[in-house]
């Protein structure tokens, strides 16, 4: 009979193996350099994709179908679900591409022929292919406001978002422009189910995430019970890395056409000027980004979601990131230069290097796991125990509970009405946490909520860390592993009063100690 111990690592090895079978990865790997790659440049792009601005947490780099580089930033973890925000408009234009392919559909199609009982409302003549290519002349603003007036939150909150939608009026010398319009896509996934006579969740594993081998995913839907085709797929990354290959193989996978040639072709070809006056313009396909001469062409999400295939080079790249757009220091990666600087490929394979290989995976492998802290404690924390913070209205917290026991800090969170804020502070109004005081993250359990901006899952997690900066400012970081978000707020106390500031954004507020 083995000893305990044998015992032990036999279960711990079995516990590994099962791992990593459980997050196989979706393509043969290879080395960097047999792939024409440089492993140290690529373990500077790490390094580069890390430094303020970007808070990448997943990096996966394909070439010529085989993985040459997969890392993940502590706390994020392969196999999880995240968020992709608007990369899911470029999987919603795939199936209405394949319900065309069906003949189920037609570009040329209008909203009131698709549903017809919206065809007598404003913008009903707006057709599949202008929608595709945000086209539609729709008078629109999709990016919130101090009004909120026709934001895409505003109007898909509507019991009927689609005849509020189709109420907005239309100019028609601005038809054929290109006017970024996430309620569109939504539209665009509403019609598609209407055209293929069955739920589009359900038509989407059969033609497409089935037969990719995606199984780990879920997806919002709106308040008319369709998934929302303009964002709320969470995905993993390994099978975002799938999705872009089908296209980087002009829509086959493992030898089945999964997607005709000819729509994977359409959709990412630079036809719609974005932003065709610079010295880097940008076009807009069919749902996908397109730089000049077709250089690259990428679907991106909102906080640093992307995949991005360099056709030529026979590359794919995904990255996940939680990087707070909209607030200062976010920064968006030029494709371009990164491909210059970090992923130009060798017209063939370079000499083997194992001291650069090794010294990449060993990066890959640690990556955010060493996290540098101040190895000191406040006595404060003896009179903080138990004790409640209660916050001003001008911050999104209302109030704020303390637990210190060992190297962990347990936190209760409420929030109030925040009206016009980042989507993670309307998610969820009170929750549960625990931080790791030793420079090491905790994870929570997420409750289950689902609601129009999230919809967590079994394995959903809040990840949590805390140190003190000195001997009464405590700087608090928390991320939801699943999300594009994060936040990281510093708590400076002076007697009963405590100042709150919201690093990477403008939010501060001051509480009173109860």
């Amino acid at each position: 009979m083995p000893s305990p111990r044998h015992f032990i690592r036999f279960c711990l090895g079995l516990a590994i193996l099962l791992l990593g079978i459980a997050h196989a990865s979706p393509l043969p790997r290879a080395t960097p350099e047999s792939a024409g790659l440089d492993s140290a440049k690529l373990s500077s792009m790490l390094d580069y994709l890390r430094t303020q601005g970007f808070e990448t947490e997943s990096v996966l780099l394909a070439r010529h179908g085989k993985l040459v580089l997969d890392a993940y930033y502590a706390p994020f973890r392969p196999g999880m679900p995240h968020q992709v925000n608007s990369v899911a408009k470029s999987v919603t234009a795939t199936l209405v591409g394949q319900a065309i392919s069906d003949g189920r559909l037609n570009l040329t199609d209008t909203v009131g022929e698709i549903l017809p009982q919206y065809r007598d409302l404003p913008a009903a003549k707006i057709t599949v292919e202008e929608l595709l290519q945000m086209k539609s002349g729709m008078i629109w603003n999709d990016f919130v406001g101090r009004d909120r007036s026709s934001s895409w939150e505003k109007i898909m909150q509507h019991e009927d978002w689609i005849g509020e939608f189709l109420r907005q009026p239309i100019d028609p010398e601005q038809i054929g422009t290109f006017n970024y319009n996430s309620v569109g896509s939504a539209l665009l996934a509403a019609m598609t189910e209407k055209a293929v006579g069955r739920p589009l969740l359900e038509y989407a594993q059969e033609r497409l995430f089935g037969p990719l081998g995606i199984d780990n995913f879920r997806w919002l839907t709106t308040t008319g019970g369709q998934i929302n085709g303009g964002r709320g797929l969470y995905i993993t990354p390994a099978d975002m890395l799938r999705f872009g290959e089908l296209f980087r193989q002009n829509g086959q996978w493992q030898g089945q056409e999964i997607v005709p040639a000819a729509w994977a072709s359409a959709a990412t070809q630079p036809v719609l000027p974005v932003q065709a006056n610079t010295e880097n313009p940008y076009y807009y396909g069919y749902h996908w980004w397109v730089f000049k001469d077709r250089q690259w062409f990428a679907a991106r999400g909102w906080g640093g979601q992307y995949i991005v295939v360099y056709p030529a080079e026979d590359m794919t790249l995904v990255v996940t990131s939680r990087r707070p757009d909209g607030e200062r220091n976010s920064t968006e990666i030029d494709f371009t230069a990164l491909r210059e600087y970090f992923i130009t490929p060798a017209t063939s394979s370079l000499p083997a290097n194992p001291a650069a290989f090794a010294k990449l995976q060993a990066k890959a492998a640690n990556w955010g796991e060493t996290i540098a802290v101040k190895n000191q404690r406040s006595p404060l924390e003896k009179r903080l125990n138990g004790r409640t913070i209660e916050i001003g209205s001008d911050f999104w917290f209302s109030r704020l509970e303390m637990k210190f026991k060992g190297n962990e800090l347990m936190l209760g969170v409420t929030t109030r009405d925040v009206g016009n804020r980042p989507l993670y502070q309307q998610s969820e109004p009170t929750w549960q946490q625990v931080a790791g005081l030793d420079g090491q993250w905790r994870d929570t359990p997420r409750p289950p909520v689902k609601n129009q901006i999230v919809q967590s899952g079994p394995e959903s997690l809040i990840s949590s860390r805390a140190q003190w900066l000195d001997q009464k400012t405590l700087l608090l970081e928390t991320l939801w592993l699943d999300e594009s978000w994060a936040y990281r707020i510093k708590l400076n106390f002076d007697g009963n009063k405590v100042r709150l500031e919201q690093l990477g954004g403008v939010e501060v507020a001051t509480g009173t100690l109860r």
